[in-house]
């Protein structure tokens, strides 16, 4: 039904149920030339679901297909953040309707959404999911959809063989069906396949059909991707001039299409043909523009692409100024991407958790539900053979009612023993769920600064290689001191790391020792700083014994020790004082007239990774090594300071039956 149809007829209904269905076609007519449109018209028909579950007449069905609708133009549009929950709530609503072909086409949705985020596997198994119930219910556009979705898996994974197999078998379906868009689309992808294995007049073939298709249906999307693809052929054949024309003719197709993503994407490609063409000023200039395309439409992906294109383009013209600016904002976004990336795949995951959640509670309720009832009915029946036998013989009774009370009693006891296992069972899941939370945190900090150095060494290399091929030896040392900076610092943060993870499994054997025999040991380690720096130090000598493991507490007084040196600033008398206090038990101190710490920083200081002064030496790890040294000796570490310029106190205490008065 065409769309002016459609629209007809909504103008003619007041219905609700009949509103939503008619928006939700509106939406799919619109997405292929307008997809705000298209998103706007499906947020109408989510307002009528709205009100009709306001009103307590809920249409699941049409709730379901509007979940679906957004989910996909989201999809469409790369919005990371959004699309995922609303299609796993729209499948949930499919499968509890046992609607078949509204959960094939949800999977695949679902499938293409952990595609577009990187997770293949995922994706796999959704697709796979869907095409299994479309066979089972002979739903060939369904099966079509689902082949054209594995097809683009394997050949993002580049196995393109396998990734035509399913595309040609989508076309045979789709050309039986008679479904001319879907046709289009798998075209478009057939030509994309073809070019990445360098068979260009197929890709060109593939492309020219594509156009033909898309124009015929009114798909924009299809057709700007098929000419996009065409015109990398045509470059990759050598053919620059002939590609530079079929941009031109097309100018205004490819930078006007309803699809930002195509928009950004042709004018990178055409700012590579000018590039090629050595016309520099026109590829600047157009990669700025889709620069800022990018930046307003939010697609940190292509914008990162147009950063790399200016980095290097500035960098061959000799602007290194503009050169490193654009390098420093292509790694700002790869880092934006990946947070986009994790916290998409947290939120899908987290979706999912509360389904199942869901789900097994629902389950648990009816198990309680169905044995309550069995409990009525043996209770009714009881009551019956109870007042059968009242009429009887009242001895009868009371012995009856004897074993009722009894019954009642070991119920009573049992649901206690229930409940009681049901809230270790809920400690147990908090438990869990902490840890996990604090698994996942230590888990994205190291890879996001195990990822910094290899940042700069993939940054390097690509530098490596251009100086290289243009004989520029001076750059090429320049690079690979840098590329060696960064190994070395990787090499550093790899080795505290598994000190860090030593801490606890490896343990020494415990002695009693004084805390100033300690004190002085770690100093000898850290003599040549205190003496360049001119530090006086001093270590009280009247310490108690503590029953420790050596080398660990020395490692511990060794950290804190060169910390307090690292933050020393311009003092004019710099002091370090070891000692121990009384409070309300023994504390002991490494005490400085450094530089400070503001109230606000003292507690963050001893997480993973954590430097206030980012240039700094050293990983971020020394403190939470003393942390996790002092917690494995039963003790607490925190910092004392009045504020910047005021010096710094860390203090930590050990486990009384650790420490003993010296004698």
């Amino acid at each position: 039904m065409r769309s002016d149809e459609i629209e007809t007829q909504l103008a003619n209904t007041t219905d609700p149920v009949t509103k939503i269905d008619l928006l939700n076609q509106l939406a799919f007519e619109y997405q292929y030339n307008d997809l705000e449109k298209a998103t706007a018209v499906a947020e109408k028909a989510q307002e009528v679901v709205n009100k009709l579950e306001k009103a307590k007449t809920p249409y699941l069905k049409g709730k379901a297909d509007t979940l679906q609708t957004l989910g996909y133009l989201h999809l469409r549009q790369h919005s990371n953040g959004l699309k995922m929950p609303l299609l796993l709530e729209a499948l949930a609503l499919y499968q509890e309707l046992n609607h078949h072909t509204g959960e094939a086409r949800t999977l695949i949705y679902i499938g293409l959404t952990y595609l577009r985020i990187g997770h293949y596997d995922e994706s796999l198994v959704y697709l796979k999911r869907s095409l299994e119930i479309s066979k089972l219910n002979h739903n060939e556009a369904e099966i079509s959809r689902a082949y054209n979705g594995l097809g683009l898996i394997y050949q993002v994974t580049q196995k393109y063989d396998v990734a035509l197999h399913y595309y040609q078998e989508s076309i045979e379906i789709s050309r039986k069906l008679n479904d001319l868009q879907q046709v289009a689309i798998t075209l478009s992808n057939c030509a994309s396949t073809a070019e990445n294995i360098g068979q260009y007049e197929d890709a060109i073939a593939f492309g020219e059909e594509c156009i033909t298709l898309s124009r015929l249906v009114g798909n924009q999307v299809s057709e700007g991707y098929a000419l996009l693809g065409i015109v990398r052929a045509r470059m990759r054949q050598g053919e620059h001039q002939t590609a530079l024309q079929l941009l031109q003719e097309n100018s205004h197709r490819l930078v006007t299409s309803p699809d930002h993503y195509l928009t950004i994407s042709n004018m990178i490609v055409i700012g590579t043909v000018y590039h090629e063409l050595q016309r520099i000023d026109d590829a600047i200039a157009i990669w700025q523009q889709a620069l800022q395309i990018a930046d307003q439409t939010g697609l940190p992906e292509l914008g990162c692409a147009c950063h790399e294109n200016l980095s290097r383009i500035f960098k061959e013209q000799g602007d290194f100024v503009s050169a490193l600016a654009h390098y420093e904002q292509f790694h700002q976004l790869k880092e934006l991407i990946y947070d986009e990336r994790t916290n998409s795949r947290l939120q899908a995951l987290a979706v999912i958790h509360r389904t199942e959640t869901a789900q097994a509670e629902a389950q648990i309720l009816q198990a309680a539900n169905d044995e309550l009832t069995s409990e009525i009915q043996v209770r009714k029946r009881v009551e019956s053979e109870l007042r059968f036998y009242q009429n009887q013989l009242e001895e009868l009774v009371f012995a009856r009612t004897a074993a009722l009370e009894e019954a009642n009693s070991k119920l009573r006891a049992e649901i206690n023993d229930r409940q009681q296992i049901q809230a270790e069972r809920e400690e147990m899941i908090v438990e869990l769920e902490v840890k996990h939370a604090e698994l996942e945190r230590f888990t994205y900090t190291v890879s996001h600064d195990l990822k910094s150095p290899l940042v700069t060494i993939e940054g390097f290399l690509g530098y490596l290689e251009q100086d290289a091929l243009q004989g520029n030896q001076t750059s090429l040392m320049e690079d690979i001191n840098h590329i060696r900076h960064a190994a070395q610092q990787m090499h550093v943060l790899l080795g505290d790391l598994l000190e860090l993870s030593r801490v606890g499994r490896i343990v020494n054997p415990l002695e009693w020792i004084s805390f100033s025999d300690l004190a002085n040991e770690a100093s000898l380690r850290l003599r040549h700083k205190l003496v360049e720096k001119e530090i006086h130090l001093e270590i009280a000598p009247d310490c108690p014994l503590v029953y420790v493991d050596r080398p660990r507490l020395v490692e511990v007084l060794q950290n804190l020790l060169d910390n307090s040196i690292k933050f020393m600033g311009e003092q004019a008398d710099p002091r370090i004082v070891i000692g121990v206090r009384y409070d309300d038990g023994r504390v002991f101190f490494v005490q400085d007239n450094g530089i400070g710490i503001a109230s606000a920083y003292q507690n963050k200081i001893f997480g993973l990774f954590e430097r206030l002064n980012q240039s700094g030496e050293g990983t971020g790890i020394g403190l939470a090594l003393v942390k996790r040294i002092v917690e494995v000796h039963n003790g607490r570490l925190w910092v004392e300071s009045a504020g910047p310029g005021q010096g710094s106190t860390f203090c930590f205490t050990l486990n009384e039956t650790t420490t003993k008065i010296k004698d």
